[in-house]
């Protein structure tokens, strides 16, 4: 490293300059004494008077990257985003917070994935859950995680950059084939165990798994990598959560009940979402009322096509992570573990459990006695994406099945 370098801290370090966000003030009308949105690892509520970051005082912006960066700069002022990237129209995606629009790396020639935030527009508390999301995205490493590449903030606005997914949803993925076989099903959930495995050891919740927050790496293959990490939350060790949040259709019944949780509810909404891969239609049918009375209710059911044409293994394993009961539901590592990825991906699932026993640590909650919470279901991502209720059309390795039912008489529901 030359002279005129400058070499910008992680965020992870202690000696760290000041982000300009306002310290959001702690109302009792206000406070919900929810625990679920800290990012700190202490348990401690997060300092955003002492975020990490470098500010340029000729651009007045701050740069954030999750790792030890070189910029070559004579004069050692740190870049701003238009330094670093070409914002293009193109829009790759919608979000709440708004669009996610393509950008082309001046250095490179790469094309990436930005969020523009604008702070004008957000409150205090959209704020502070925001520096939440970064704070935890910025923490992780992982390949089957979309990576965060760097933040970028002035004083009306925060550019978060992130390596861009050619390939789309797997929500699009599942309209386009109806349904998937059992081995593309199996790779899929597998690889979304992995990433749960290593969340989950770091006593992290992702909160918010769906068909919509699962990507393709590409059109042609089937790497997927997970996204959105805004209902993410470190969790203090031994402390339950209580937060209320996530989408309708893919929530685990102990959130809406109000009852404290921990990381399995990653694992419920994960047996959802292979569920509809193995069958190709929702778990739940109805609106977000009828939703939640039967997810309150405890009332599941499971479609003919499924407990007919899935394997046994398929539908074991399903079950387990679908269990309405969070102390008897099955965890990441036993699911990895599990004998349907020994049968149809056995180097797979391997490979995940020998990453599993390096990286990650079990970190179960204590059996101590916590207060139920009984706040309403406040944040919510909506899902404006619905699967049809009615079955799709038979897969070809399973026509054979549906033709012996239509010849039989029996309603296939």
């Amino acid at each position: 490293m030359t002279d005129g370098d400058v070499k910008l801290p992680t965020l992870l370090q202690s000696k760290l300059l000041t982000l300009p966000l306002k310290k959001p003030a702690v109302d009792a009308a206000d406070d919900d004494g929810d625990n679920s949105t800290n990012a700190s690892p202490n348990g401690d509520s997060p300092d955003f008077n002492q975020a990490p970051s470098v500010r340029s005082q000729a651009s007045s912006s701050v740069y954030y990257t999750p790792k030890e960066a070189v910029i070559g700069e004579a004069d050692g002022q740190i870049p701003s985003f238009e330094d670093h990237y070409q914002l293009k129209d193109r829009v790759l995606g919608s979000g709440a917070a708004g669009d996610v629009r393509e950008a082309i790396c001046r250095r490179t020639g790469r094309k990436v994935a930005v969020k523009t935030y604008a702070k004008d527009n957000m409150s205090e508390k959209a704020l502070a859950n925001m520096k939440c999301e970064l704070d935890v995205h910025l923490s992780l490493s992982h390949p089957a995680i979309v990576k965060l590449e760097g933040v970028y903030e002035t004083d009306t606005t925060v550019r978060v950059v992130m390596e861009q997914l050619q390939g789309g949803e797997l929500f699009d993925r599942i309209l386009e084939l109806g349904r998937f076989s059992e081995l593309q099903a199996a790779k899929t959930c597998l690889q979304i165990l992995r990433v749960l495995a290593y969340l989950h050891g770091n006593r992290i919740v992702h909160r918010d798994i769906k068909p919509e927050n699962i990507m393709y790496w590409d059109d042609k293959g089937d790497t997927v990598k997970l996204i959105d990490f805004g209902f993410a939350c470190k969790r203090a060790r031994d402390v339950p959560l209580t937060q209320k949040c996530g989408t309708m259709q893919y929530v685990a019944p102990e959130v809406l009940k109000g009852e404290p949780y921990d990381s399995k509810v990653d694992l419920w909404s994960l047996g959802n979402v292979t569920y509809i891969m193995l069958t190709g239609r929702p778990l739940y049918c109805g609106d977000e009322r009828q939703i939640l009375r039967n997810k309150k209710a405890d009332k599941l059911h499971m479609s003919k096509q499924f407990r007919w044409c899935i394997s046994d293994p398929a539908q074991d394993l399903v079950s387990k992570m679908l269990d309405m009961v969070p102390g008897d539901r099955i965890t990441a590592y036993e699911a990895m573990s599990h004998a349907w990825f020994r049968r149809t991906i056995p180097n797979e699932q391997a490979a995940a459990l020998a990453e599993a026993r390096e990286l990650c640590q079990v970190d179960e909650l204590s059996d101590e006695e916590v207060k139920p919470a009984t706040r309403v279901f406040k944040l919510s991502s909506q899902s404006h994406r619905e699967f049809e209720s009615e079955d799709p059309p038979p897969n070809p390795l399973t026509s054979w099945v549906y033709s012996i039912l239509r010849d039989i008489g029996v309603n296939n529901e």
